[in-house]
């Protein structure tokens, strides 16, 4: 490139790009907060580059600055046009909402006032542009409404015109299983009792007992075995802190043999003293184990990851003694921490008391066979144990029977 051309160039830049990038800039300013002010300004600068298009024409390129020129005088037009539109009316312009957005936003199901503090306009004037394009939150929704619908009454009376074999075939196979409320009337009126296995693979088991009516955790207890004479150990320590409940119910585990035994001696046959069935039944403490393993949980994946890495062998029978030493005194403390906060929770649906006010909350008018104190439950208890197996001796908690 020779110097002439680097010079004309040079010349063209200054004389015609430069004020167009400037000009640019202006236009911007302009559509954003239009003015007298900004709009006098750019009227002389776009006869400003009028007048230069005009003299760099150098009959080379007349092409070029011709669509130039007309492109000029066209958005000086427009501009001129816009800003008598902006200023035809007192007060500030008005302010410019896109239909078309708003249409795609209620399309959307954006409500009214979410689009208005989109655009950051009022709840009023989004009304106002909406009712001036003839657009409402009903007439959006025009493509929904003119589709087809039928009401789902309608569609099963259809269902049963076209194919009544095959809905009556149905209704025989998904007939839904119409659930009880649980409903206990007092507190210590049912006892549930149950054993959480799932740290069986580590001989680990939780024994659990929930009062029915108002969800307090009678005991939580960790051992590394599931013998019934385990249960009644954890049980006879709730009986103690507590009461002798008018019944108990559990699965047909034999873990729970000694406690059925001992509630049909103190509370009598033929009344139900200590009921069994399936797990699914004994949905008090079944719902409870959910909770229990948000504490127990992070055990299983300890041990699990132990196992994993080759720190823990479960058939070893010292790294299992080592395993117990170490873990279940943890596990226990972990589970009474789970208890207290437990009883100290609030329950919703029971307008936020916590399951041990609920415990006093609904005792049994006539509950004196229940409230006994703990010498009159022990005196209980070692006749009973006479009877079921005296040859061995317990220990309840410090209490030797």
């Amino acid at each position: 490139m020779d110097n002439e051309t680097v010079q004309e160039s040079y010349v063209l830049y200054g004389t015609i790009i430069r004020p167009l990038l400037s000009f640019s800039s202006e236009c911007t300013q302009f559509l954003q907060n239009p003015s007298e002010h900004h709009f006098d300004r750019l009227e002389l600068d776009c006869q400003s580059l009028l007048s230069a298009v005009e003299v760099a024409d150098d009959g080379e390129h007349s092409d070029i600055f011709y669509q130039l020129n007309q492109v000029l005088e066209e958005l000086i037009q427009t501009i001129k046009h816009w800003f008598k539109l902006a200023s035809s009316k007192v007060g500030r312009p008005r302010a410019r909402v896109p239909i078309d957005a708003v249409e795609e936003l209620l399309w959307m199901k954006f409500s009214v006032p979410k689009i208005a503090s989109i655009f950051r306009i009022s709840v009023s004037t989004l009304r106002n542009r909406m009712k001036d394009s003839n657009l409402s939150v009903s007439k959006s929704h025009q493509r929904i409404l003119s589709l087809p619908i039928k009401s789902f009454s309608r569609l099963r009376e259809a269902m049963r015109v076209v194919d009544p074999w095959g809905v009556h075939e149905r209704l025989l196979q998904n007939r839904a299983v119409k659930r009880r409320s649980y409903f206990v009337k007092y507190s210590h009126s049912l006892w549930h009792l149950d054993t959480n296995m799932k740290l069986i693979r580590y001989k680990v088991v939780i024994r659990g007992c929930i009062d029915g009516k108002s969800r307090f955790c009678i005991y939580l207890d960790v051992g590394n075995n599931n013998l019934a004479i385990s249960t009644m150990e954890s049980f006879m320590k709730g009986v103690r802190n507590n009461c002798i409940p008018s019944r108990t119910r559990s699965d047909k585990g034999g873990e729970n043999v000694l406690v059925a035994r001992f509630m049909i001696e103190t509370r009598g046959v033929n009344r139900g003293s200590h009921l069994t069935g399936r797990s699914v039944h004994n949905q008090r403490i079944e719902r409870f184990w959910r909770d229990v393993y948000r504490a127990s949980g992070y055990y299983y994946e300890t041990f699990f990851e132990m196992e994993a890495a080759g720190m823990l062998d479960i058939d070893d029978n010292l790294h299992m003694l080592v395993l117990h030493h170490v873990f279940i005194p943890r596990i226990q403390a972990s589970m009474e921490d789970f208890r207290v906060g437990w009883n100290s929770h609030p329950i919703s649906t029971e307008n936020s008391c916590t399951p041990q006010q609920l415990l006093y909350l609904h005792v049994a008018p006539n509950s004196e066979e229940l409230l006994m104190n703990n010498d009159e439950i022990l005196e209980v208890c070692t006749n009973v144990f006479e009877l079921l197996i005296p040859t061995v001796n317990f220990n309840f908690g410090g209490l030797q029977i």
